[in-house]
């Protein structure tokens, strides 16, 4: 009898505890059945992207070459790990393809790009197939981002005009990177000579490489490459500018001075396969010119096609041109050019003065 009432004191014991560590599911807020429940009906939000995008940045970094991409969402994803869950993305002349996912944690995710590259434009990516926890689906379902080949200013150079070429570009990674500055095709090459062509770059930090005109082949058009290599984890890129080295100096067409019947249209020709701009004077003093950077610096660009319409009176008229590569021809002479109004043989009679005769201001 007294082990029955000890069996009976523990079947007790144990019986009152299981009561109070079972869930009252009418208490559960997150049971559908219990009434104080609340679904959850807001949709997730991407906060930010790696590189950034719109919407979630009114003025995104341009990106200029194929870069892994981080995505923030706002809560966690019921299936943001899931390869199948993306498109590969369209526009801007690329051929991105998303080749993987990896987790960084429950609202963090890097869509891995394994291939492609991309072109000028922008990037859209659908993530409409994307859910929370909830099955709420993701709003909006998409992100762009604003891509751009990378410049080169000038992209002409040579060893009288622009001797120097600036290469503007930047990090669009989600990691930091090493960097190289090599021509070619691939980046096999050595690293080129001049300001910044080596060193460690940051993520979105951009940097301006500085080359002199030495470093492009004569003659040649040849791709400037940027060449990232991850410090600790990402994909290895590289993206490119075009450069030409180009010495020939531009000619000038000759004018006939002397007086012209009114309307009367000057033309102008410079020969060069990489023309720029024309400048001109009229005042016999003045000679025109172009500044360090190709401006007009002193005198008035030459409007191209009619010509240059010659007013009533004297006209001392200057000009010169200048190419891409900052070639500029030799001065031409001054002409003296004159116009007026020209009568023809209707406003006089037989016994007039010889025709046409030119009455000036």
């Amino acid at each position: 009898m007294k082990n029955s009432k000890s069996v009976l004191v523990v079947a007790g014991a144990l019986s009152l505890l299981t009561a109070a560590c079972k869930i009252n599911k009418d208490a559960n807020c997150l049971n559908p059945k219990a009434g104080c429940y609340n679904k959850d009906t807001e949709a997730p939000r991407i906060v930010t992207t790696t590189p950034d995008s719109q919407p979630t940045s009114s003025t995104p970094t341009t990106v200029s070459s194929r870069t892994d991409i981080t995505i923030y969402f706002s809560e966690p994803m019921k299936n943001a790990g899931e390869l199948g869950s993306y498109k590969n993305p369209t526009g801007g002349g690329n051929t991105l393809q998303i080749t993987g996912v990896t987790k960084v944690d429950d609202t963090t995710y890097r869509l891995n790009i394994g291939a492609g590259s991309v072109g000028a434009g922008s990037v859209t990516f659908d993530v409409s197939l994307l859910t929370d926890l909830s099955g709420n689906p993701i709003s909006p379902g998409y992100f762009t981002i604003t891509t751009g080949l990378v410049g080169a200013n000038p992209a002409f150079v040579s060893s009288t005009g622009f001797t120097q070429t600036n290469i503007t570009w930047s990090n669009p990674t989600p990691d930091q990177m090493t960097y190289a500055i090599k021509k070619g095709v691939d980046c096999s090459g050595a690293p080129l000579t001049g300001t910044n062509v080596t060193g460690t770059v940051n993520t979105n930090q951009s940097i301006i490489t500085t080359l002199g005109f030495a470093q492009i082949t004569l003659n040649a058009t040849e791709a400037v490459r940027v060449c990232l290599t991850p410090v600790s984890s990402g994909t290895s890129t590289d993206f490119s500018v075009n450069v030409t080295r180009e010495e020939n100096v531009p000619t000038l067409n000759t004018l006939t001075a002397g007086v012209y019947a009114r309307p009367y249209n000057v033309v102008i020709t410079c020969t060069d396969t990489n023309f720029d701009k024309t400048a001109y004077t009229t005042d016999g003093v003045t000679m025109p010119d172009f500044d360090a950077s190709g401006n007009i610096s002193p005198g008035t660009i030459y409007p191209g096609a009619p010509g240059y319409s010659l007013p009533v009176g004297l006209t001392k008229l200057t000009y010169r041109c200048i190419d891409k590569a900052g070639n500029k021809s030799t001065l031409s002479a001054t002409y003296n050019l004159q116009s007026g109004l020209s009568w023809g043989v209707g406003n006089w009679s037989a016994s007039g003065p010889a025709q046409p005769y030119d009455v000036w201001n």
